[in-house]
């Protein structure tokens, strides 16, 4: 009976050394698990510290895109404006310059006017001076005629 105790203890002790063999092989690979887990949420955690800090340059980038898109929209906005402005002067302009061809038009429609009645006065003078002068002749003539007849008439008196 004592060796059937022993053996059955012996077994025993064998079946728990296996047991405790399988379970600190087991408990070797789960720490080594384990381990291999921590370096991974070791690593995973420095990415993610990484992509957490190019999230707060993105988001600052971003914020500072969003107020230069702000600003250029307000440049946008405002050369709109002035485009307009410029646009309604430029037709402004474009009409007063079209009065002001009409305007030069009728001057110089009048001035070529004022210069064919020029003209015609400066012929008119010239003819009258021609006539002035003709008559000055004559004048001329007819008081040398009438000198003469008064000295025939003078003479034919004594």
């Amino acid at each position: 009976m004592l060796e059937e105790e022993n053996s059955v203890i012996l077994h025993e002790i064998v079946a728990l050394s296996n047991l405790s063999l399988v379970l600190n092989n087991f408990w070797s690979e789960k720490v080594g698990e384990l381990n291999a887990l921590a370096e991974d949420f070791g690593n995973l955690h420095g990415v993610n510290s990484d992509l957490g800090e190019e999230v707060g340059i993105l988001t600052e980038k971003l914020g500072l895109q969003e107020t230069e898109n702000l600003h250029l929209k307000g440049l946008v906005e405002k050369l709109d404006k002035e485009l307009h402005e410029v646009t309604n002067l430029s037709d402004q302009l474009n009409n007063q310059l079209s009065v002001g061809k009409d305007l030069l038009s009728q001057k110089e429609k009048d001035l070529s006017e004022a210069k064919q009645k020029l003209k015609t006065a400066q012929d008119l003078t010239a003819e009258l001076f021609g006539t002035v002068e003709e008559l000055k002749r004559e004048c001329e003539k007819s008081e040398v005629l009438r000198e003469n007849s008064e000295k025939q008439i003078l003479e034919l008196s004594e």
